[in-house]
């Protein structure tokens, strides 16, 4: 299970495009990931608005977006 919030380089790989796909989506405003430090912070609903928006909203993805519960989420990877 992947602990959110991710990266950008996180969520193409997790949907399997290019991230230029994902610039494309917040340039053109379908979502609007968080910037910290310079890079943007993908939530489990930005994630999956952006798979919709590819046409990508499939079983697979929508499982990868389910959240960890806090406690779990110290002993599992990803971007903190």
């Amino acid at each position: 299970m992947i602990v959110f919030p991710i990266f950008t380089g996180q969520a193409a790989r997790l949907l399997r495009v290019a991230e230029r796909r994902l610039h494309e989506a917040v340039r053109l405003g379908v979502v609007c990931p968080a910037i910290v430090s310079g890079r943007r912070l993908w939530r489990p609903d930005e994630v999956l608005a952006a798979a919709k928006w590819l046409g990508l909203d499939t079983p697979e993805v929508r499982n990868a977006c389910q959240t960890v519960p806090p406690a779990a989420a110290g002993r599992e990877g990803g971007a903190r």
